[in-house]
């Protein structure tokens, strides 16, 4: 057996090896890190010379991760978050203020619409405050928000309802429902649609054993229009929504906010007499000083910009 020295390897040897893993590149990894490739190519093999371990195959000027090294990866990744965290407590004790704010967003917000300027504002305002933003699913979104993993969640309304009073939620983008169909769907050329008008369409919705809230929601519009919606197909997530359309008939139903209002192949028409829009969600026991600070930056921008 190999024998290790740990001290012989240091976080930023660490950080090197993390980051290309995720970039599946050492130059990548580089950029992330504003070091040189060769520092971090050299910082990996030295890893590699001091474990006696291959961490990645490489051909060329491709890489892929060995066994070993995706195994290496997982521990390091969970060490690296509760060193991360727990420098982040340290922080708070002695400042007073935590310098952090983590935010969730749905893969399928349509980022320059609300989030990425709402953010870049924010940064304008307090650059020492470090904002870092995961996208994902809104059922995964949710359960991130309910464990406290996340401060501030940028989901759709219809999903929010699903938490409890701990929480709150603030409209900050409201919209009514979009039809979503391909451009030579024959609805494609009205202005706006009523609920009656999809009697015949053929539904892709996301499966109600992956978002629930989504199924029940085009249900209930349907149903209180007398028809319940004919869906042909299930997807497994909203970001496939747009993939599945291949019929003149086939629809969905999302809001302004999706990732694809805008996309060229698509048309989006919207349905009368209904409301969706972008909700902010988070705890009300939730004590993050930068959280409030983001709250009341956002409902500045959002009043200088009439979103």
């Amino acid at each position: 057996m190999h024998n290790i020295d740990i001290r012989n390897i240091n976080i930023g040897q660490l950080q090197c090896f993390a980051y290309t893993v995720e970039f599946n590149s050492f130059t990548k990894a580089a950029e992330q890190l504003h070091i040189t490739q060769s520092t971090v190519s050299k910082a990996i093999i030295s890893m590699e010379n001091m474990m006696g371990l291959q961490l990645f195959f490489r051909k060329g000027n491709k890489i892929q991760i060995t066994p070993a090294g995706k195994y290496v990866y997982e521990h390091i990744r969970k060490v690296g978050n509760d060193i991360e965290k727990t420098l982040l407590e340290a922080s708070v004790i002695q400042t007073g203020l935590n310098k952090n704010i983590s935010i969730a967003c749905l893969d399928t917000h349509k980022p320059d619409s609300v989030l990425l300027p709402t953010v870049s504002y924010f940064k304008t305002k307090y650059p020492d405050i470090k904002v870092a933003v995961e996208t994902m699913p809104a059922e995964d979104l949710r359960t991130s928000l309910i464990n406290g993993e996340t401060d501030l969640a940028f989901t759709v309304l219809y999903d929010i309802d699903m938490l409890g009073e701990e929480f709150v939620s603030v409209l900050i983008g409201e919209s009514p429902h979009y039809v979503y169909m391909l451009k030579n769907n024959p609805l494609a050329k009205k202005k706006k649609i009523k609920i009656e008008d999809l009697k015949q369409a053929e539904f892709i919705s996301i499966s109600p054993l992956k978002t629930p809230s989504y199924s029940a929601a085009v249900t209930s519009l349907c149903e209180e229009r007398g028809f319940r919606p004919n869906v042909t197909y299930f997807t497994q997530n909203a970001a496939s929504l747009t993939f599945n359309l291949t019929s003149n008939n086939e629809v969905f139903i999302a809001d302004r906010f999706y990732k694809d209002f805008d996309n060229p192949m698509i048309v989006a028409v919207p349905i009368q007499d209904t409301v969706s829009g972008l909700v902010m969600g988070y705890k009300k026991d939730n004590s993050n000083e930068a959280l409030s600070l983001f709250l009341s930056t956002t409902g500045e921008y959002m009043k200088q910009h009439k979103i």
